[in-house]
């Protein structure tokens, strides 16, 4: 990162080898470090550089890149708070998309796959 410009802090250990994911139990076959961006500019920067494929993270992206320098955290909780709530209820719709169509699949059988057109 400093190669690009930034003034990273850090690396740092998050999660050291050895120790297993809580969910899971997955054990980390290797440590995992943490780089951060501190400054304001460095940041915004960093994000229109980056190439970001999932709908959720270019909806908190474009948020992050809507707010300027020394805005207050009063202005932007509502649009915080509006991106949030969008996001859960489209993951909870997704659940019980996925758990409906499971449900379907199971008390009829496997289904058989779609051919492409």
């Amino acid at each position: 990162m400093s190669k690009l410009g930034y003034s990273p802090l850090g690396p740092y250990l998050d999660k050291e080898k050895g120790t297993s994911t809580q969910k899971y139990g997955i054990v980390r076959r290797k440590d995992y470090l943490r780089v951060a961006l501190a400054k304001f500019g460095e940041v915004q920067d960093l994000l229109r550089r980056v190439p970001i494929r999932h709908s959720e993270k270019i909806l908190r992206r474009n948020l992050a890149l809507s707010i300027a320098f020394g805005q207050s955290w009063a202005s932007v909780v509502g649009r915080v708070e509006s991106l949030r709530n969008n996001i859960r209820k489209e993951r909870d719709e997704s659940v019980r998309e996925a758990e409906s169509d499971f449900r379907r699949v199971r008390s009829h059988g496997r289904a058989k796959p779609e051919k492409d057109v």
